[in-house]
């Protein structure tokens, strides 16, 4: 059988982009760094297997190569956090799994346009937005802190009542959570569309938008 010069260079092409797509879309952290010194077996599976997910999920949120802090070390520990060197401490016998998909999108946020000025307090908004839909899509019930934000996405029309909110971690970690997904109409698809239009929007501004475009402030 023949096979043309012009075929052989087009199936090369397709398969280099597929391999660079299957490359982009793959966990940069080795299992081995993965909660290495936690002993629950069962538990530690159901984590690796939810990050393997979210992180895929995470990294499609990335404005270009340069703007995404890879994942490379996930660590036990009594509080967790997110450091800017990829490594998230965790407590996994807190049982609250969603602490893993919110951090993991600083890895997004950090390095994206956003990640500036008075925007950057948004942060934890968008953080806490994404831990929301990862937990719609991973998770068969619903967790202690997706039932009480809930219940704070049940004021987000009465945008007066959050302005007179003097309560600092309100404001900060879950009021701008409820106004994103608001704006995103509760979808995924829109949450993800909005990031690149507020990103790329600030871009070409190169100033504050979020807290007009929200119409309120985090950072009070």
């Amino acid at each position: 059988m023949f096979i043309s010069k012009n075929a052989i260079l087009k199936y090369s092409v397709i398969v280099s982009i597929m391999s660079l797509i299957y490359i982009n879309n793959i966990s940069g952290i080795d299992q081995s760094n993965f909660l290495k010194d936690y002993g629950n077996k069962e538990v530690l599976k159901i984590y690796w297997n939810n990050f393997s997910l979210i992180e895929k999920e995470a990294r499609s949120f990335k404005l270009s190569e340069e703007q995404w802090i890879e994942i490379n070390n996930i660590e036990l520990s009594k509080e967790t956090y997110w450091v800017d060197n990829g490594t998230i401490y965790l407590n996994p016998d807190i049982d609250d799994i969603g602490c893993l998909y919110y951090n993991t999108f600083h890895s997004a946020f950090h390095r994206s346009y956003l990640h500036s000025g008075k925007d950057e307090m948004w942060g934890e908004g968008f953080c806490n937005a994404f831990r929301y839909f990862m937990e719609l899509k991973t998770n068969n019930k619903r967790s202690k802190w997706m039932n009480n934000l809930k219940k704070y996405m049940k004021i987000v029309e009465d945008l007066s009542r959050l302005k007179k909110s003097k309560d600092k971690f309100l404001n900060k970690y879950i009021y701008p959570a409820v106004l994103i997904i608001y704006k995103s109409d509760n979808s995924y698809d829109k949450f993800f569309k909005l990031w690149f239009e507020l990103n790329n929007d600030r871009k070409i501004k190169n100033a504050d938008i979020l807290n007009n475009y929200f119409n309120f402030d985090p950072d009070k």
